[in-house]
């Protein structure tokens, strides 16, 4: 894997595509994080080398079933929360940060 690549594209994908200002990317990338780190603790994902060989990473699949039902209740949330942004925001104001994710799905492709 090349860090630097990894890194650009994780910065793109928060900025460029998800509009997220520095302290929104910090709180997002902390959670990221946070998750992870969970997952691996309770052993959803055990890496047994730091390579990149798809053999060396055992996913238990019972309780990925169980993180993926966790995933839709916080997918579930968060369309909740962007509904009553959507009702409580000037139309201006939420379909310009509706430009940026869509422009920034759009640009990868025309490239």
């Amino acid at each position: 894997m090349d860090e630097e690549k990894f890194i650009q594209r994780v910065e793109m994908m928060l900025f460029d595509t998800c509009g997220c200002n520095n302290d929104e990317s910090i709180i997002i990338l902390e959670k990221c994080l946070e998750r992870v780190k969970k997952l691996k603790e309770q052993g959803y994902i055990t890496i047994k080398t730091k390579t990149s060989d798809a053999d060396n990473v055992k996913v238990d699949l019972g309780e990925m079933r169980k993180f993926k039902e966790q995933n839709a209740k916080e997918r579930l949330a968060f369309i909740d929360f962007w509904a009553n942004y959507i009702r409580t925001h000037p139309d201006k104001e939420w379909s310009e940060q509706q430009n940026i994710v869509i422009d920034g799905q759009i640009s990868p492709l025309q490239s």
